[in-house]
């Protein structure tokens, strides 16, 4: 059985929410800012605010005012957004490197 929501309830997973968001934010601005300007100081500060998001969906889902089905969501969700950073990354520069190519191949 759960527990009533309380307004502390309530404060705790409206703030671990809003810093969940802020963290991962920071996290993929900085990480991008690191592999733009190939600066290896930004993408370790990155994963700080990695870590904090990670850590701010763990305060959401520890108390027992959710359901199973909303902690696994919130899980998956900031597990995913661990790796989704360098991923986009991966995309991104793979694409531009293949467009380039592409573009240097019709010139000759």
């Amino acid at each position: 059985m759960h527990n009533l929501l309380t307004g502390s309830d309530l404060l705790i997973i409206m703030l671990s929410g809003f810093f969940m968001i802020l963290f991962a934010g920071a996290y993929t601005l900085l990480y991008g800012l690191g592999k733009i300007t190939k600066k290896s100081k930004y993408i370790k500060i990155s994963y700080i605010f990695a870590i904090a998001q990670f850590t701010a969906a763990l305060m959401m889902i520890t108390p027992d005012f959710l359901d199973p089905f909303w902690k696994y969501i919130i899980m998956f969700s900031a597990c995913a957004y661990l790796f989704i950073p360098q991923g986009m990354w991966w995309v991104v520069h793979t694409s531009h490197t293949y467009w380039e190519r592409q573009e240097n191949n019709k010139d000759v």
